[in-house]
């Protein structure tokens, strides 16, 4: 990428310590901020820094590439460095569940240790994704595959043939490229959502799953400086697929989208989502509210909101345009069959990796993604009685634009209330 003005050169110590996303080297020097535009000019960007070395080859075929004065990498910063050795604290929160072992194994490296945290400081020096580690104190170091996507956990660690699954600080590199589209014409779909719906976690999701960035209509700051790297283009510049809206103002649908894909969640948990968004003193996109100010603003926004919730369903619903409706319920379920269906209704072919079982293997590794809020228990105090009576018709209502539409797939039963999910 061509860079522009570096802004400040420090350590890798001082990158951490000031919490800053992306590190950039260019020849010896290590460039590094918060925000990617400070480091390199991201409408320059390519998969590899190959301008031709200068006093090449005549000949194309045998002319060498190399950075040049103006490439650099970029690269992302994804965790905390670990400043001791992995502790069992450290390795309890690398620990991703029990899984049943495959009968032919796990593809990787084995070698013998004497706890898990062992296991998980060899599998990290190796370089390996995963480290498993079972009651015979057998450690494997490997990589999902198609027979272990870590998509069905099993309940105890202790069942015969179950293993303890860690993940690493190593990237798995077959769903760590992701690329922009480059400028044409292209038949988009249109990401579309109530605001907390779980829309940028799906983003995520797509994005590992595809090799391509992710677009929106916001042109979000913030969630670029986090890694969604799309918010950087404008829809029209066409560098970015899957675009991102919420449609809560009163303009019409926009002409560009082929399709549609609809996110749809339980109404409590989405609009407590948005609040937390919008009053969480730092970190909006993962922190919650204050509960004595989540109270008052469910109050004080609930009346609007579910008006929104409803308003935005029969806006998009009908939509006369290819449509995939999911449930974020579903989706927080079993997120690789989900995302995994989206990319089979995506209309543009160049979203259809020819190794989309390889990259979603590898994402069955790391599904959080980059901006999910934890789950969080809401006591019923928190809603009173004319709340839940106006999310039971709202939910009626969105259930019947969902029969009308011909969605044979069944709505949860959101009326249950805030915990459903």
């Amino acid at each position: 990428m061509d860079t522009t003005e570096p802004g400040i050169i420090e350590s890798i110590q001082g990158l951490l310590r000031n919490n800053h996303k992306f590190a950039a080297v260019k020849g010896t020097s290590c460039l590094c901020s918060k925000q990617f535009h400070h480091v390199a000019n991201i409408r320059s960007s390519s998969k590899q820094c190959n301008i031709i070395c200068g006093g090449s080859a005549a000949n194309d075929k045998d002319r060498k590439t190399c950075g040049g004065e103006k490439s650099v990498e970029v690269y992302f910063i994804k965790g905390k460095c670990v400043q001791a050795p992995f502790s069992r604290l450290y390795a309890s929160s690398r620990h991703m569940g029990c899984f049943e072992t495959p009968g032919d194994g796990i593809p990787g490296k084995y070698v013998t240790v004497q706890s898990p945290e062992d296991c998980l400081t060899v599998c990290d020096t190796l370089g390996s994704p995963l480290a498993t580690y079972d009651q015979k104190k057998q450690c494997w170091c490997g990589k999902a595959g198609k027979n272990f996507d870590l998509t069905q956990n099993v309940v105890s660690c202790n069942a015969s043939g179950a293993v303890d699954v860690f993940r690493t600080s190593a990237e798995d590199a077959r769903c760590g490229n992701i690329s922009f589209l480059s400028p044409g014409k292209y038949e988009r779909t249109e990401l579309a959502s109530y605001p907390g719906s779980g829309n940028t976690w799906t983003r995520y999701l797509l994005e590992k799953a595809t090799g391509y960035y992710t677009g929106s209509v916001y042109n979000d700051v913030a969630l670029s400086g986090i890694g969604y790297l799309g918010e950087s283009f404008k829809v029209e510049e066409t560098r970015t697929d899957m675009i991102k809206d919420h449609y809560l103002n009163d303009n019409k649908v926009p002409e560009f989208p082929s399709a549609f894909i609809v996110i749809i969640r339980n109404p409590y948990k989405a609009i407590i989502s948005l609040i937390n968004l919008l009053n969480a003193k730092t970190d909006i996109h993962v922190n919650f509210a204050a509960d004595k100010v989540l109270k008052e603003k469910i109050v004080q926004l609930w009346p609007k909101q579910i008006e929104h919730w409803i308003k935005f369903h029969r806006k998009v619903l009908f939509q006369n345009k290819p449509m995939l409706i999911l449930y974020y319920e579903d989706m927080v379920t079993d997120p690789i069959s989900s995302v995994r269906k989206m990319v089979e209704f995506l209309p543009n072919p160049a979203l259809h990796p020819s190794d989309l079982e390889e990259r979603l293997a590898c994402l069955s590794q790391e599904t959080r993604g980059l901006a999910r809020r934890p789950p969080r228990k809401y006591s019923s105090d928190f809603f009173p009685s004319e709340i839940r009576k106006s999310v039971d018709k709202a939910v009626e209502e969105v259930k019947e634009m969902l029969r009308k539409k011909g969605i044979t797939k069944k709505m949860p039963p959101y009326e249950k209330g805030p915990d459903l999910d």
